[in-house]
């Protein structure tokens, strides 16, 4: 288990880095945050594309929370993830009225099947990797995650 803390402005210790240390080599990709900004995403398009055409799986899921969602972040998302929406890619947009859709999870499988997931405040935006002050566990198969976490995330039954 690492814990990841920005407050010392150490890039190490950003979702940046998590996510560079783990996508790279990734054979899928789940996401869940409750704010999103396209260009956070963009940072890590070459994988997202070499994940997909790799026949692996990429799934998000993003808050509409306060009006903050922009138009153009899901159009971009969306011609990103295209060609494999519906098939091995996800985008779903989760809105609510009173209450924020705020999970900040991120999960990846690399191609060997080790499996290593981030759970802490970072959000899919460019603040939220590397700008804001942030805190995360960031755990892997060497700490032992559970069987049940199974790709793309979800609970085996």
């Amino acid at each position: 288990m690492r814990y990841l803390d920005s407050a010392d402005r150490d890039y190490a210790h950003t979702m940046h880095a998590w996510l560079s240390e783990w996508l790279p080599d990734a054979r899928c990709f789940a996401c869940q945050t409750g704010y999103f900004r396209a260009t956070a995403l963009r940072w890590f398009e070459d994988d997202v594309v070499r994940i997909l055409d790799r026949d692996g799986e990429v799934h998000l899921v993003i808050g509409a929370n306060e009006d903050r969602l922009i138009a153009s972040d899901l159009e971009e998302t969306v011609e990103l993830l295209a060609p494999w929406l519906g098939q091995t890619a996800s985008f779903t947009v989760v809105t609510a009225r009173d209450v924020l859709f705020h999970p900040k999870t991120y999960y990846c499988e690399s191609r060997d099947g080790t499996r290593a997931a981030a759970i802490g405040s970072a959000n899919l935006t460019p603040n939220g990797l590397g700008g804001n002050v942030e805190a995360s566990l960031a755990f892997d198969d060497d700490d032992g995650i559970p069987t049940v976490w199974s790709s793309p995330g979800f609970v085996d039954t």
